[in-house]
């Protein structure tokens, strides 16, 4: 069988985060494979290093361009300053198939030279949290994309309007189920980088609600980012320091998950919600805003529950629900854990094979 190259393409590997990791395992996974040549090119730095082990036959690259600025203003210009460097690289290092990953990424690859590699776009994002001129641009410039991957049945409606190329594959979690998870704990997790879009100071707000009436209970958020210190400061105005916990980056989330019962994820917005499937897979008692993506994970009151949008006051009546019945938190995370499945690596990887399989033979 003719071995084929397939290039990974995204910000940084030196992060902890949900792209990254699903980008490894992929990676990993057809690296495993002999008919497949895979390398992982960056953007940043000029040097590659991976929070994530990664298979021996993996090759790793970068574009050595400066850092991602932090002001939006300039990350449009950040982003098509990569043209030049990435018509470079696929000249010296062809390709059959680019991979790019989230929607600035995927807008770039498609401004580039025509050539032989298959050009396809990964979205992490769901369309409904794109501005309207995001989504003209996005309209315009995936035209020239081979395909475009997208991670929940609302987009691949949304895309399939304009495009005639669009895969849905969600996130595949590599881990299997954990042993059982002791529901009389108390103890509440929450996880992912600390900045707006993850919500945790609606959390913080929730909790505050509630926690008179169940002051036995912690809760710990792992993860940092740019709002460490305001949320900080949120908790010692609401007087939580004594359950509220922000317990930093951890590389394993997964076990420190078993050491709680319940999960909640406060996202104002996401793609998928990689990190509620983990809890799932977990066995925890599982509770989400109603936000697109995550919404697509559970069914609601049977495998988790969700509620209302951004709204504090639903969340912490949800989440008053979960904290008061152990018996409910059983029920709820044992669903989860079946429903988690859907999500394995023996049921996501043959998506991605059919993708291979339709461009390198058939397309």
């Amino acid at each position: 069988m003719v071995s084929r190259h397939i290039i990974f393409f995204l910000p940084s590997l030196e992060s902890v985060g949900g792209v990254e990791r699903i980008v490894c395992t992929l990676a990993n996974q057809f690296a495993g494979q002999e008919h497949y040549q895979v390398s992982i090119l960056t953007c940043y730095g000029h040097s590659v290093a991976s929070a994530y082990t990664l298979h021996s036959r993996i090759h790793l690259y970068t574009l050595g361009v400066q850092t991602y600025p932090i002001a939006a203003t300039k990350r449009i210009f950040w982003y098509l300053q990569l043209i030049k460097p990435l018509n470079r690289f696929l000249r010296h290092h062809p390709a059959d198939m680019l991979l790019a990953e989230g929607g600035y990424l995927a807008s770039t690859l498609a401004l580039t030279r025509r050539s032989r590699t298959k050009k396809i776009g990964c979205e992490h994002i769901s369309h409904s949290y794109s501005t309207a001129l995001q989504r003209l641009f996005r309209k315009v410039l995936y035209q020239r994309l081979d395909g475009l991957v997208v991670l929940t049945r609302h987009d691949l409606a949304h895309y399939q309007r304009f495009l005639k190329k669009v895969f849905f594959i969600p996130n595949a979690f590599l881990h299997t189920p954990s042993d059982t998870i002791d529901y009389e704990k108390k103890v509440i997790v929450a996880a992912g980088r600390l900045t707006h879009q993850k919500g945790f100071d609606l959390l913080i707000e929730a909790f505050y609600l509630i926690h008179v009436h169940y002051p036995e209970w912690k809760l710990l958020i792992y993860g940092d980012g740019p709002l460490r210190s305001d949320l900080d400061t949120l908790i010692q105005a609401r007087n939580l320091q004594q359950q509220i916990i922000l317990a930093g980056n951890t590389a394993i989330l997964y076990a420190k998950m078993k050491e709680a019962s319940v999960f909640v994820l406060p996202s104002r917005f996401e793609g998928f919600g990689m990190v509620l499937v983990e809890a799932m897979t977990c066995g925890l008692a599982c509770v989400s805003f109603d936000c697109a993506g995550p919404n697509e994970l559970m069914e609601d009151q049977v495998s988790g529950i969700y509620a209302k949008q951004g709204d504090i006051h639903d969340l912490s009546k949800q989440l008053a629900r979960v904290l008061a019945s152990a018996s409910l938190r059983e029920k709820l995370g044992l669903q989860a854990k079946q429903k988690a499945k859907a999500f394995s690596l023996d049921a996501i990887m043959p998506k991605w094979r059919a993708l291979m399989e339709y461009y390198f033979y058939h397309a």
